[in-house]
């Protein structure tokens, strides 16, 4: 593993980082369970586009920090837990 997919990784599991992502996670389930996958999609697409227009340094930094991370082994990864 590279040494920048080690640093997100890490970045990603530490416990306030954690507690966030599950959350936002369960909230879009929940989304999906009411509205269904589409209106969740639309959501979450508009959502980003509100946070890049207001925090553009946070969307050139998240790009940064996952520009090569490998999303299909994170994808087989997390089918394998």
């Amino acid at each position: 593993m590279e040494q920048k997919d080690l640093e997100l990784k890490n970045l990603l599991k530490s416990p306030v980082n954690e507690i966030t992502i599950y959350t936002v996670m369960k909230v879009l389930a929940r989304m999906k369970e009411y509205l269904g996958l589409e209106a969740m999609l639309q959501y979450m697409e508009r959502y980003s586009m509100f946070i890049e227009k207001q925090n553009p340094e946070l969307k050139k930094t998240v790009r940064k920090a996952i520009v090569n991370l490998d999303v299909v082994n994170m994808y087989i990864e997390g089918m394998d837990k």
